[in-house]
């Protein structure tokens, strides 16, 4: 019996091996892939006039993998010390279990049955990877509290690691448009809302996402300091100076976000996300400061439809070379980080001190 127990062991332990080679292979070749990034022009026209449930299933089981196998390839190139924190290991999990479910559809036959079933595999990630950004945080808040030398860890990596986050914060929001696209599009048609085309509003008021998220923002605000400041908006529409209106093709829950944390200024943390979120459309947010005046925030925005198209990171050569060079290469001169003194006068060729 004990024999028999020990070769059971032996074959199950020879099985998830071989299941975990072949679908480290199956990583390896959607990796190789480049993610393809749409205009909010395609979502929309997709949406309106072209769309149907079948090239979405298509396209989807093609492109999710591709998008999730990029991000975890580039997760691998993370320090190793980071990658054990408990947390970081539960993301890399998600990722890894997600791709696993979307695959598991690559053979599927384009009927009702599996389309269901697929609707409902993209509802089940949704919830898995709701956490990612916190639990992503905390995983390198570990790493720092586990490291022998922080300040030398954090000197090494910081900049590696903040242009991950970059990439990677940035490539969960573009996989979540198009999960959520198609959930709302084709799943239960209770959660649809009629003004929206899936997740994009074709006639996004500027003003009236601004005051929901003054709203909410105010909320918070009293619950926690007893008042709010009051809220003055004044609109200017430099194309058409007779309308009070602003209205562009966008998705209002991203220029909500963007604008909630705002008006909120919180722990700090939700900034960097929310220019994430104007920059993978093709915008930009831009914060000045002037001490003893206040602070001036600037959201850019494309109006055009065909212009706001997802700005989606892709692994590839460069990536990796950026993980491992001992600094990221830098593309401006910053003379007061010169380590020397002294500087060549490009116009009579002497040396002069500062």
């Amino acid at each position: 019996m004990r024999l028999l127990g020990k070769l059971l062991q032996s074959h199950k332990r020879e099985v998830r091996r071989s299941v975990e080679a072949s679908m480290q292979k199956m990583i390896d070749h959607y990796s190789r892939f480049s993610p393809s990034p749409l205009s909010l022009r395609q979502f929309l026209d997709f949406a309106q006039k072209t769309g149907d449930e079948k090239s979405s299933f298509l396209w989807l089981r093609q492109e999710l993998p591709t998008r999730l196998a990029n991000m975890m390839k580039e997760m691998n190139r993370l320090p190793d010390s980071l990658l054990v924190m408990p947390s970081t290991s539960l993301v890399t999990s998600w990722y890894r279990q997600s791709f696993e479910d979307v695959i598991a559809f690559d053979k599927n036959k384009t009927d009702p049955s599996n389309m269901e079933r697929f609707n409902k595999v993209l509802q089940v990630i949704i919830q898995r990877h709701r956490n990612v950004v916190e639990t992503m945080a905390h995983g390198i808040m570990e790493w720092k509290e586990n490291c022998n030398d922080v300040q030398t860890q954090t000197e090494d990596y910081q900049d590696k690691i903040q242009y991950f986050l970059d990439r990677f914060y940035t490539s969960r929001i573009g996989i979540r448009i198009l999960i959520n696209q198609h959930i709302l599009l084709f799943g239960d048609s209770s959660m649809r809302r009629p003004d929206l085309y899936g997740t994009i509003d074709a006639n996004c008021d500027v003003q009236l996402v601004v005051e929901d998220a003054y709203n909410s923002a105010k909320f918070l605000c009293e619950q926690y300091y007893l008042g709010a400041p009051d809220l003055n908006i004044e609109v200017n529409n430099a194309s058409d100076e007779s309308s009070s209106q602003v209205s562009i093709i966008y998705v209002p829950s991203h220029l909500h976000h963007i604008c909630f944390e705002l008006f909120k200024a919180g722990y700090g943390y939700g900034l960097p996300i929310s220019r994430l979120y104007a920059r993978y459309l093709g915008g930009d947010l831009e914060i000045q400061s002037m001490e003893g005046y206040g602070t001036d925030a600037y959201v850019y925005l494309k109006s055009l439809s065909t212009a706001a198209v997802e700005t989606v990171p892709v692994f590839n050569s460069t990536t990796t070379e950026q993980y491992r060079r001992p600094q990221l290469t830098g593309d401006w001169v910053v003379p007061a980080k010169q380590k020397s003194r002294q500087f060549r006068n490009p116009f009579n060729g002497h040396t002069n001190k500062h």
